[in-house]
């Protein structure tokens, strides 16, 4: 845009609208509604596959690396059932959409087949590929990171249940103690008492 007169893509404006459209999807999920954000992000993604696609052709590279990347994202975001239904979906369409490409019924822009191979190509399909394994990566770390506040909640609650345990039969040998002691001085006070009553017997007697 700033280099080129004619730069073609998109222009400054649509890129505008898509960085709002980008920190609005942001400031949803820091409101908490994170399924709407994701689902809103995937909704995002699908357009320009589906449309480049339908232009370009079914068999268009950067179309289906970004189908890759749906399925991908709606794994990580929407959860396991997403996958499948979004793999159905998506192979769904590529079978529809290669048939009427390939009877005639809908016409695809073949300008890019015979095109020479141009370093754009190459970069906007590396960056892809960077995009995915950067969800892959922060997929995988939040999962380690899930795991490792499992087992060390699992760690706190078995130290918990020992201290209890411990804390259960110290308390137990306590009032074991004390009930022992509450016997013994019951039994000092029954012997005083028969003891007691002897002495007055005797000393009654006389009198």
């Amino acid at each position: 845009i700033f280099f080129y007169k004619n730069p073609g893509g998109i222009s400054l404006l649509a890129t505008l609208s898509l960085l709002i459209f980008f920190i609005f999807l942001l400031f949803l999920s820091r409101k908490g509604k994170i399924k709407t954000a994701s689902f809103l992000l995937i909704l995002a993604f699908s357009v320009p596959t589906f449309y480049s696609l339908i232009i370009w052709g079914a068999d268009l590279p950067a179309g289906l690396i970004l189908s890759v990347l749906l399925i991908i994202l709606s794994g990580i975001l929407l959860g396991q059932r997403s996958v499948f239904i979004s793999t159905i979906i998506i192979a769904t369409f590529l079978i529809i959409i290669s048939a009427y490409q390939s009877n005639g019924f809908l016409k695809t822009e073949n300008y890019w087949r015979s095109a020479p191979i141009q370093i754009a190509d190459a970069l906007s399909h590396g960056l892809l590929i960077i995009i995915i394994a950067a969800a892959s990566w922060l997929f995988c770390q939040e999962i380690k990171k899930s795991l490792k506040r499992a087992r060390h909640s699992e760690a706190m609650l078995k130290k918990e249940r020992d201290d209890l345990e411990i804390t259960v039969n110290r308390r137990t040998k306590e009032l074991l103690s004390a009930e022992a002691e509450k016997i013994t001085q019951l039994y000092r006070l029954a012997e005083f008492g028969r003891l007691s009553s002897g002495i007055f017997h005797d000393l009654i007697n006389p009198l």
